[in-house]
């Protein structure tokens, strides 16, 4: 994503916990900041990608934090996958700091993020959206403002469960195809030009004709965005069955070793659940994971 925002012109500053992923960057043309701090000291707008909740509290609390020396006229948009809980809590840190702040999850995976396909879900104030939609606009294929709280950070989880459910049918059709005797291309060609066809559909399909497990989205992030759901469903009084069960799948793959592969991993689960009597094995997995 930032280099995204290099090669459509905008001047980069980045940070990151570990210097030396961000060394490329720099040799691109971005500029290095220390920590968060200096940061929010030299642009204009600020924008975070971080794992979870807590990394999220990290980056907005304390004396290094992107709001701990906000400059006038900054804007913070945090592009996390986070709950709306850990979200408002963010929300009044930047209130007390004076910094007009954007809830800003994407959709899309990593493919999609180096294409500037992602979609960009918003929610906060008005005029720190329309300042900053260029710059979402250099990132995603559609941008969507959603409202002015927590809002786009509900619909990520929404569109999460949407997806694992999806992946999570995918997989077992195709453990259960096997088993039956079906041909790995067949199926996989038939998925992909029919009623259940869908671009994340072709997307995983495409991956998994080579069975190449490399994350797009890994299995542990998966399940971290499903329990996050799942206490939001619980907290409104919704009841997600579906969800939890693949909450449960995810998890368990995860036991397995496979958190770090990407969430397709779910087929080797269905696999394992029993023998390919009578039917073909699909051909070997590509078990390339990615760091966390």
């Amino acid at each position: 994503m930032a280099r995204r925002l290099l090669g459509a012109g905008f001047e980069v500053w980045v940070s990151n916990r570990s210097s030396e992923r961000a060394a490329p960057l720099v040799a691109a043309g971005a500029v290095w900041a220390q920590d968060g701090a200096a940061l929010g000291a030299e642009v204009d707008l600020l924008i975070s990608m971080v794992a979870d909740d807590a990394a999220l509290t990290a980056v907005t609390d304390g004396p290094a934090s992107v709001l701990a020396r906000a400059r006038d006229g900054l804007v913070y948009a945090d592009m996390s996958s986070v709950s709306p809980a850990a979200s408002a809590g963010v929300a009044r840190r930047a209130a007390a700091a004076g910094v007009p702040y954007l809830r800003a999850p994407v959709s899309g995976s990593t493919v999609l993020a180096e294409a500037g396909s992602l979609r960009v879900m918003v929610s906060g104030p008005a005029d720190a959206f329309a300042g900053a939609e260029d710059v979402f606009s250099a990132l995603g294929q559609r941008t969507f403002h959603l409202g002015h709280g927590e809002e786009a950070r509900v619909m990520k989880l929404i569109l999460n469960t949407l997806v694992a459910t999806t992946v999570v049918g995918l997989t077992e059709a195709l453990a259960f195809g096997q088993r039956a005797g079906m041909g790995w291309e067949a199926m996989l060609d038939v998925f992909s030009d029919s009623a259940v066809a869908s671009p994340l559909v072709k997307y995983k399909a495409a991956s998994l004709a080579d069975r190449d497990f490399t994350a797009a989205f890994s299995t542990a992030m998966m399940a971290k965005d499903l329990a996050v759901a799942l206490q939001l469903a619980h907290d409104s009084g919704t009841a997600l069955p579906t969800t939890a069960h693949s909450h449960e799948l995810l998890r368990a793959a995860c036991a397995k070793g496979w958190g770090e592969l990407d969430f397709t991993s779910l087929l080797l689960l269905f696999e394992d659940f029993g023998p390919h009597a009578g039917g073909t094995a699909g051909p070997e997995p590509r078990l390339s994971g990615v760091p966390s």
